[in-house]
């Protein structure tokens, strides 16, 4: 008999078997130990784990060596060294066997517990679709597909989703077991990464199988928070861009400026979708009080957004760029002020200090508008120890000759000592959760420390936003879908070592459910009464308050025009057939309010047109010109409402036009300008018209002569494309 410690001895065999047993219908399996060892003979002694499918012959892993701990080891039934798969078998056996050799190195041996034979049994239903990891936006259609094994494969089945393995919605309550399924998400499902489907065999609850945790995500989109209307921004100056996104809008974005809804520059073609962008203003660019700056997704098409309402640009007569954004001067400490000036805003000005739009006091009632540093005009002020702390402070510049020539300055702080300033969220705001911000501040500071941001609600802490970043005055937040609607938040920043040295936004600022975004229309588009067109938009708020619905309403000017839905499902999509009797005008926006709450509504961000005839009429040739084959035609057009972007231009010479004309006289010609997508909008001249000649010279036919653009029949007539798409602009 053997102590716990003697050495083992030479020449052993030493088995634990179980088995037979069967694997039929088994989709997984394991044999596994903790094993303790000291075996010093690497060349002969071992301890291993075995599988056998005849009880003789065994095949599997060993272990030896000093392992003074126990560890866990296992074998795959799957694939067993030696044996492959013992899945799906009649009989298996299986085995820890002790062997060691006659050569006298021996040591302690080998200990082993809890030794467990792990059998896994088919699932009846798998799921292959969603995939692990997978992210699919709600408000979408999305496929399902699974597989039923065995005689469950019939009949129907439910599909439920689970969220953190607990049920929260039924997407279809019986369906037919096909295997394929596209399931709609809905916008109140907010968004997580521990989403499951479930699919269950209705005849039988049993039998059911679940996805990979998969991910609902916000759909990709944006909004411009800056400049968002009524701004005015200087040419030449250095101004910031911001922007707030949400979903997975992409890497990157195209940042481009609109002059009355059309694009005259882009701003970058591709920058870091980073929610900020520093933009020098071109002195070429146009005054205007009709900007607005559109943020466009490089990898999402649909993700863009528009500001709200116009911005302008404005010359620069008087330019001031110190002190600049995100300043922060001290009391007692003296800085320099410098702006430019173009001659003709005089030769002195005067110097003033605001906050927050109020006048505070006069800094200098005249200074010389002389350059004396590279073309700049400076002042020094020694800050005054009586002013209030805190943000929000300008100076603004104005001409002692013309008061309507002056500028201001970015908003800057004004400390006690040496420490933070929280410029936004700094009071009043309205924020909404899922969606990501800009915490932005200024320092004193050097920008080699590091900060800590965290969220206040009601005086108290709340959440963490970073435990760390750089000192460099901004950094992204996206705030939290489950995150508590309330109007009394503040954010606080400190160092990240200390807390000596802290601010706390000045005022409370609100976070609430996301409001409407309507997609469609945005500003700019012509619908024709009779055609059938889609409203889409985005809206979440909380899950329960989501079965009241939405109401679709027609604005007019500033006023209602119609109640399109007085309530429906909030779907994110609705379509609408324009009436025939609808008032032909040029100011209508669509306005959707959620009925859980009506003040998060959102309405078009500008107008569109409904026109009831739209029509082309021809201005040249117009009827009685002679002009030389082979030389070049100038055709012009105008048009009534917006028939579509492009124009198909034909030449006509033989009798049978569109519209029932017949009255062209041989040797005769007419142009015709038609819609693109249908023809019958088109305009002949009823004049004498441009004699052409036959066909030829430099002009193809159709293939086809009785068939128009559209497909609009024109027997009787024959075509020669002249220009196939020109713009209809």
């Amino acid at each position: 008999m053997l102590g716990p410690q003697d050495p083992y001895p030479a020449n052993v065999n030493s088995w634990m078997m179980a088995g037979p047993f069967s694997t039929i219908g088994k989709t997984g399996g394991e044999l596994s130990a903790y094993i303790w060892q000291n075996i010093p003979d690497s060349d002969g002694d071992y301890v291993a784990l075995f599988a056998s499918l005849d009880g003789r012959n065994f095949s599997g892993t060993a272990y030896w060596g000093n392992q003074p701990s126990w560890e866990f080891r296992k074998i795959d039934l799957a694939s067993v060294f030696g044996l492959g798969s013992v899945l799906n078998k009649p009989q298996v056996w299986v085995a820890l066997w002790f062997h060691s050799d006659g050569d006298n190195v021996r040591g302690e041996g080998a200990y082993v517990d809890d030794v467990v034979v792990k059998l896994t049994p088919v699932t009846p239903v798998i799921v292959d679709s969603p995939a692990a990891g997978v992210q699919w936006e709600h408000g979408e259609f999305h496929p399902l597909k699974w597989r039923t094994l065995g005689s469950v494969g019939v009949g129907a089945v439910g599909v439920q989703l689970y969220k953190g393995g607990v049920f929260h919605a039924s997407l279809a309550n019986s369906i037919a077991n096909d295997g394929e399924h596209d399931a709609y998400l809905l916008e109140s499902f907010p968004p997580g990464k521990d989403y499951q489907i479930k699919i269950t065999v209705l005849s039988d609850p049993s039998k059911f199988g679940f996805s990979q945790p998969f991910e609902i995500t916000l759909p990709p989109d944006f909004t411009v928070i800056k400049p968002n209307g009524g701004e005015q921004w200087q040419r030449t100056k250095s101004r910031q861009i911001s922007w707030s996104g949400q979903g997975y809008p992409g890497n990157n974005v195209k940042i481009e400026l609109l002059k009355n809804n059309a694009v005259v520059l882009t701003i970058a073609d591709m920058t870091p979708n980073d929610s900020l962008f520093n933009w020098t203003i071109p002195a070429g660019l146009a005054p205007g009080t009709d900007y607005r700056i559109r943020i466009s997704s490089t990898d999402v098409y649909l993700a863009t957004d528009n500001s709200n309402a116009d911005f302008s640009l404005v010359d620069p007569t008087i330019s001031v760029f110190k002190p600049s954004v995100h300043e922060w001067w001290e009391k007692n400490k003296q800085y320099e002020m410098r702006w430019t000036w173009n001659g003709g805003a005089g030769t002195f000005s005067k110097v003033e200090l605001f906050r927050n739009g109020a006048f505070v006091r006069t800094i200098a009632a005249s200074v010389a508008n002389a350059p004396i540093f590279a073309g700049y005009i400076s002042h020094k002020w020694t800050v005054d120890n009586t002013l209030t702390t805190g943000p929000g402070y300008t100076v603004k510049v104005t001409s002692l000759s013309n008061g309507a020539w002056h500028d201001s300055s970015e908003s800057f702080s004004i400390l006690d000592q040496p420490g933070f300033g929280i410029l936004t969220p700094n009071g009043g705001e309205s924020l909404t959760r899922g969606l990501y911000y800009v915490v932005e501040w200024g320092s004193t500071l050097a920008a080699t420390e590091t900060v800590r941001l965290s969220l206040h609600r009601g005086g108290a802490f709340d959440s963490i936003i970073t435990t760390q970043t750089a000192n460099d005055g901004a950094h992204t937040w996206t705030i939290p879908v489950n995150q508590a609607t309330g109007t009394d938040y503040r954010v606080m920043i400190h160092q990240t070592a200390s807390t000596s040295v802290l601010d706390l936004s000045d005022a409370d600022f609100r976070i609430g459910p996301p409001r409407v975004s309507v997609k469609s229309p945005k500003g700019g588009e012509v619908w024709l009464p009779g055609s059938e067109q889609t409203v889409p938009w985005t809206a979440s708020g909380e899950p329960e308050r989501v079965s009241p619905g939405v109401r679709i309403e027609l604005i007019r000017g500033d006023l209602l025009d119609s109640i399109l839905v007085t309530s429906m499902p909030n779907s994110g999509r609705h379509l609408w057939t324009v009436p025939l009797n609808q008032r032909q005008r040029s100011d209508y926006r669509v306005k959707i309010t959620p009925l859980w709450n009506p003040e998060t509504f959102g309405i078009s961000e500008a107008r569109f047109t409904i026109v009831s005839d739209p029509r082309i009429t021809l201005l040249t040739p117009n009827g009685g010109e002679r002009l030389q084959r082979g030389r070049a035609l100038l055709v012009r057009w105008s048009y009534q409402g917006l028939p579509d972007t492009d124009a198909r231009i034909e030449l006509l010479n033989r009798p049978g036009g569109r519209g029932g004309r017949n009255d062209l006289p041989a040797g005769r010609t007419a142009v015709l300008v038609g819609d693109s997508r249908d023809g019958a909008r088109g305009g002949i001249r009823d004049a004498d018209h441009v004699a052409l000649g036959p066909a030829g010279a430099g002009c193809q036919r159709r293939a086809d002569p009785d068939r128009a653009a559209g497909g609009a029949t024109t027997r009787g007539v024959e075509f020669v494309s002249l220009v196939h798409l020109g713009s209809n602009a």
